[in-house]
Formats: structure tokens, C-alpha cells, sequence
């Protein structure tokens, strides 16, 4: 999907164009694309002059979301750091964890993890978004046409949603979706975690799994979101979750419990042992 700025252009400049159409390439445009592929969505913005790029990447059902802003401007390295994300000119700010490096091109890249969802309430109100570390280190973009962007992306969110069995009422206006009463990463004990770190054997995961959510806030169903995920891994991750009450249950929008989806991720990463 594409969502491009329009172009105002001069009486004058827009009959030069027509005679140089021929020979002319169309000079590039800043833009907004949107990549909806299983058990993801992602948003991008990218602007010409100042060449810099605005990526916002979730999980459908996870309602945290990964926000990256590239750009010449940003300057330094930083591993996590506090840092605050703004939106002018609205006052609001989201504070979070950011971190500061170059991707393999060499442009240097600021984001942060685990944005929570009224970032998207934010965005399609502001024309420009910041990240910036309690270091001063910092990187801004310009987002014009966040409106249709924002409505976009969450149409990938709730199509898919859907797909794995959310009921649509929650998604109609006045709905709502189903609601976490505690952080989805301690949703696993250590023992639990043990039992999936002994399925996997020598090998490390970062997975997501979906669970639906009954109309009593209960997780009744749980399965990897990728097929090629170990069915040991699959149900020692998943037994930590099943039949608990994990949830406020999704609202239609008369007020009434109807069937969610939700998903969560579990890493773990094995470390070398030392020898003495």
C-alpha cells in the first residue's frame, strides 16, 4: 500500500513539467508505505530533503510497537538510554527507553521498544515526531498525512486480529480490545521459562505466540505465530498461560464480553559457558 504527499506546483512550473515529461524522470516524493505480512505490520515514512525514514513495526495483538527514525542529523551511539518521544505541536510525550547506532548502510538509526498503543492517537496528529535520550541525542521527521497512515496501519492490525478468531464488534467504534492486567513478559515464571529453554536445547527463540481470550478474560487457546516454531517449544511456552485469567475480556460496543486475541513473545538467548 501507498500513501503519497501531494505535490502543489506553479502554473508555470507545472507547463515546464509537461514539456520536460518526456525526457524528465519524476523527481522522488516523500511517502508513506505500508507492509502487511503475516503476524506483522509496518509502517514507513520516508522523506526526501532531509532524507530520513519514520518505522513503526508490531505484532498484531501486542499492543506495544517498535519505533525507529533514521537520519543524518542523528549523531552519536548509545546502547538503552531514558528518552522521551514528542509530537509537535501537540505538548504530548511518551517517555520510554531509546538506543543510538548506524545500520548496515551507515545511516545512523535512534528507536524504541515497546511504545505503547496511544502512540498511534498521537501520531495521526502531529506533523513532526522526535526521539531524543536524556543524553541529548536525538532524531526528528516530518509526518504529513499521518491520518490515513495511522488508519492504514491499524486495519493491518485488526484485519489480522480477526483472521485468528477476535470478534469484530470490539474493533467498531465504542469497542474495545481485550486488555492485559499484568506485563505480558511476566507472564512466564522462571520455572516456566526453564521448561521451554530445556525444549529448546542448545538453540535460542524469540517467537511470538497468540492466545485467545474468552469473554471472561480467560486465555482458552495458545499456538506460536510462526508454523516452523518447535511443537515441544510451542507447548511449554504455552502452557504457562493457558486457562489463567490474564485478561479484562474485549468489549462490543454496547458494554458486552466478546472473544479476543492477543499475542506475546518469549526470548531467550543461550550463553556460551565459561571454562575456567
Amino acid at each position: 500500500m501507498l500513501i503519497e504527499d501531494m505535490m502543489i506546483v506553479s502554473l508555470a512550473g507545472a507547463l515546464a513539467l509537461i514539456g520536460a515529461a518526456e525526457t524528465a524522470p519524476a523527481p522522488p516524493v516523500s511517502r508513506w508505505t505500508l507492509r502487511d505480512d503475516p503476524a506483522r505490520c509496518l509502517l514507513e515514512r520516508q522523506t526526501v530533503e532531509p532524507p530520513g525514514t519514520l518505522s513503526i513495526d508490531t505484532t498484531p495483538g501486542s499492543d506495544a510497537y517498535r519505533v525507529a527514525i533514521t537520519g543524518r542529523d542523528i549523531k552519536g551511539a548509545t546502547s538503552l538510554a531514558p528518552a522521551a518521544l514528542t509530537f509537535a505541536p501537540s505538548p504530548k510525550r511518551l517517555d520510554g527507553r531509546a538506543s543510538v547506532a548506524k545500520l548496515p548502510t551507515g545511516m545512523p538509526v535512534i528507536w524504541m521498544q515497546g511504545v505503547a498503543p496511544a502512540f498511534l492517537d498521537e501520531l495521526a496528529g502531529a506533523e513532526t515526531v522526535t526521539i531524543k535520550t536524556s543524553q541529548g541525542v536525538g532524531g526528528s521527521i516530518s509526518v504529513v498525512g499521518a491520518v490515513e497512515a495511522v488508519k492504514a496501519f491499524r486495519h493491518c492490525e485488526t484485519d489480522q486480529l480477526i483472521d485468528w478468531g477476535a470478534d469484530a464488534a470490539q474493533f467498531a467504534p465504542g469497542g474495545a480490545r481485550p486488555v492485559a492486567l499484568k506485563n505480558r513478559d511476566a507472564w512466564l515464571s522462571n520455572t516456566e521459562l526453564m521448561a521451554v529453554a530445556k525444549e529448546l536445547g542448545q538453540s535460542n527463540i524469540d517467537a511470538a505466540f497468540r492466545v485467545s481470550v474468552s469473554a471472561d478474560g480467560v486465555v482458552d487457546g495458545c499456538r506460536a505465530v510462526a508454523d516452523a516454531i518447535d511443537k515441544g517449544v510451542e507447548a511449554a511456552a504455552c502452557a504457562g498461560v493457558l486457562n489463567k485469567p490474564l485478561f479484562v475480556a474485549a468489549k462490543d460496543p454496547g458494554g458486552g464480553s466478546v472473544r479476543g486475541v492477543a499475542t506475546f513473545r518469549v526470548a531467550l538467548e543461550r550463553r556460551p559457558s565459561r571454562r575456567n
